[in-house]
């Protein structure tokens, strides 16, 4: 059977966190769509772009926010490569960061 992420899926699981009030790692997104997270975190960082685009689209807060790296997850805080890549893209979707 072949492994792959579901984009609905993906935001069920941050919606979930989000309304818990917590934080949620990348490898948690992977291990909600049944996926190792070595192989997929490519695919997790372009689902989370997609769901950029979509906060963008509709007006929405962006819900991949709360998304960090595990050793991150107590306190929620975005940083290196991650900080980056987040921040470029929400630039790019005329979000003022």
């Amino acid at each position: 059977m072949e492994q792959e992420l579901d984009l609905q899926t993906t935001y069920r699981a941050i919606l979930a966190a989000a309304r818990s009030q917590r934080f949620i790692s990348y490898g948690d997104l992977a291990k909600a769509n049944s996926v190792e997270w070595i192989p997929f975190r490519y695919g997790i960082f372009e689902q989370l772009g997609q769901l950029m685009e979509l906060a963008a689209k509709h007006g929405w807060p962006i819900p991949s926010s709360i998304v960090v790296s595990k050793k991150n997850i107590d306190k929620g805080k975005l940083e290196g490569s991650d900080k980056k890549g987040f921040i470029t893209a929400a630039k790019s979707l005329g979000f003022d960061v």
